[in-house]
C-alpha cells in the first residue's frame, strides 16, 4: 500500500483519492482508504470557492453516492461539518440531505443523517450552504411523499425546539 502522504495527492481539480471516491461511490475503496487515512475525511477538494470533504462530495455531484455518503458520514469527525471559518460543507450537508430524497424506511436514509448531525450542531439550521441557502429553507421547500406524516411531524417539532431554545436563551 502507499505511504500516507501519497493519499494527500491532488488531481487537477483538487481531490483526493477519498474524494474521487465519494464522487464515484465507490463505498469499498472509501473503506480501505480511510482505513490507512482518516484525515483524508476533512480535507476538502481545491476548489477555491467550496473546499468540500469527501461526505459533502458524495451527496453533491452524484446522487448513486449515497451509500459511500452515509459510511463517510459515519467516520467523519462531527467538527469537519461545524460552520465556522466561512465553512459550508455542514449547511450543505444537511441540504443535500434533504434533497436527495432518499425517504426509503429500510434504508438507513439521508433525513436521518440530517437530523443526527442538526442535533449535534443546532446552528447548522439557518447556516448557508454552498448555494447560499439554508437547511430550513431547503426542508420548507420539499413536499414530502411519506405515508405517514410523523417524520414530517418530528422536523416540525425540533424546529419549534430549536426555536423555543433560542427565544429563551436570548430572552434570558
Amino acid at each position: 500500500m502507499l505511504p500516507t502522504d501519497k493519499f494527500r495527492i491532488a488531481d487537477k481539480d483538487g481531490n483526493t483519492v477519498l474524494g474521487c471516491c465519494a464522487l464515484v461511490g465507490n463505498t469499498e475503496m472509501a473503506k480501505c482508504i480511510v482505513e490507512k487515512c482518516p484525515m483524508l475525511l476533512s480535507i476538502g477538494n481545491g476548489n477555491k470557492f467550496d473546499k468540500l470533504i469527501p461526505v459533502v462530495m458524495a451527496l453533491t455531484r452524484n446522487s448513486n453516492s449515497i451509500a459511500t455518503a452515509q459510511y463517510l458520514y459515519s467516520v467523519t469527525p462531527p467538527g469537519s461539518l461545524s460552520p465556522g471559518k466561512g465553512s459550508v460543507n455542514g449547511a450543505t450537508f444537511v441540504t443535500r440531505c434533504i434533497y436527495s430524497k432518499i425517504f426509503v424506511p429500510s434504508v438507513c436514509n439521508s433525513i436521518d443523517m440530517a437530523l443526527d448531525v442538526l442535533e449535534k450542531i443546532p446552528t447548522l439550521v439557518t447556516a448557508l450552504d454552498i448555494e447560499d441557502e439554508s437547511p430550513v429553507l431547503a426542508l420548507a421547500s420539499m413536499s414530502f411523499p411519506y405515508t405517514s406524516e410523523n417524520q414530517l411531524i418530528s422536523w416540525k417539532q425540533w424546529i419549534y425546539n430549536c426555536e423555543s431554545h433560542s427565544l429563551l436563551s436570548t430572552a434570558y
